[in-house]
């Protein structure tokens, strides 16, 4: 059955009918196979090695079988009924021996290279009558919230998003190409709601999700969100005033004394002022306001491309949203004026006084920063059940 939604519509959440979950953790960086075997997450990851396996003549049967579980599988061996006592190797050590059953059932994990040969006894001598050789498909497990630091590709037979993991990819790309892919209930999103960039930064892009695969099950979310445009930043506000006036002119005056022959004989009879002083000068006008910066531009929202080959029952649930533009800096105000600068000096009481000189204008607003947009919506291609190439990379 083939579940595929429209964008902005919501479907209840379903579980994987069968799959086991591992208790095992797993990080951006590492793949869960057993004891956890890590792996460096790069664009260079090596694709899947297929299994190849060779059986020689005789009456035993082999049958390579995937389990639910991620990076386990299972060896069947069986045999006729008349083949009596068996005994069976692995590369050489021996695994199983029986003289009653009729079959073998071997795990083992995937990414593992195996030697298998059986042998039947006529008597004391070992009779060859199977061999398998071959390597297991390597799977892919995500299993807990994860943050990509880098772009990541995936390549594997099978790959599991379990346990409703959620990878967060800070708009860094993701693609997954897989024979077989697994969600429960799994979200993959560019960034947290409201994610914004640094102050006069532009939003970075969701970036692009890319998942391929042959079969799907299970349901996905994928949320792509351009981040949100940083903030412009304030005119920064002047902390000193404009230059301060220049001080007046001061005042002069002259006495006339009283005197007999040429000589002085007492103090001043009569003082007169020559020159009353200058008021002070003007302040300086106050500068311009500092300008405030630009906003940052909202970034796209991210990519979206699932193509899976068959029918299956996979429900993908695609949100594409843009980043929103951030507020521009406003225009710092103007500096003030400066003091008005000191009258001059009188000198004597017979000149007028002096007045302090006007102070200066403040300096005009600074200019707002300047306005951004928001981003733009990515390309957005579902296909399940349509072949392969129906959606084409970007």
């Amino acid at each position: 059955m083939l579940f595929a939604i429209a964008k902005g519509c919501a479907l209840p959440k379903k579980r994987i009918s069968g799959l086991k979950i591992l208790a095992a953790t797993i990080i951006a960086s590492q793949v869960g196979c057993g004891d956890i075997q890590q792996e460096t997450n790069t664009q260079n990851t090596p694709v899947v090695e297929k299994s190849t396996h060779s059986q020689a003549d005789g009456n035993a049967k082999f049958s390579l079988q995937e389990l639910d579980i991620p990076h386990q599988y299972q060896i069947l061996v069986s045999w006729p009924a008349e083949v009596t006592k068996v005994v069976i190797e692995d590369s050489g050590k021996r695994i199983f021996d029986s003289d009653s059953v009729r079959q073998y059932t071997h795990p083992i994990k995937d990414n593992t290279k195996f030697n298998f040969r059986v042998f039947s006894y006529d008597g004391d001598k070992p009779v060859l009558i199977g061999e398998y050789v071959g390597l297991t498909p390597r799977d892919y497990s995500i299993e807990a919230s994860t943050d990509l630091k880098q772009d990541l590709v995936i390549e594997a037979s099978r790959v599991f998003f379990t346990n409703e993991s959620k990878i967060q990819t800070n708009g860094y790309n993701l693609t997954v190409k897989a024979d077989k892919f697994y969600s429960d209930n799994a979200e993959i999103y560019s960034f947290m709601i409201g994610a914004k960039a640094p102050l006069e930064t532009d939003g970075a892009p969701g970036g692009a999700v890319e998942i391929k695969a042959k079969e799907a099950i299970g349901h996905l979310r994928v949320n792509l969100r351009g981040q949100n445009g940083g903030d412009g930043v304030d005119g920064k506000v002047w902390d000193i005033r404009a230059a301060t006036g220049g001080g007046g002119r001061g005042g002069a005056h002259d006495c006339a004394r009283a005197s007999v022959g040429g000589i002085g004989i007492g103090g001043p009879l009569k003082c007169w002022c020559t020159r009353n002083p200058d008021n002070g000068g003007a302040g300086a006008v106050g500068a311009k306001g500092r300008d405030g910066t630009r906003a940052g531009r909202g970034g796209n929202s991210g990519a979206l491309l699932v193509e899976i080959q068959e029918k299956t029952e996979f429900v993908v649930e695609p949100f594409q949203t843009v980043g929103l533009a951030g507020n521009p800096g406003k225009g710092g105000p103007g500096q003030l004026g400066g003091i008005g600068g000191p009258g001059g000096d009188p000198t004597s009481s017979e000149c007028s006084g002096s007045r302090q000189g006007p102070e200066g204008k403040a300096g005009d607003k600074g200019t707002d920063g300047a306005n951004a947009l928001d981003g733009n919506i990515e390309s957005l291609c579902i296909s399940i059940g349509q072949g392969e190439g129906k959606c084409q990379a970007k």
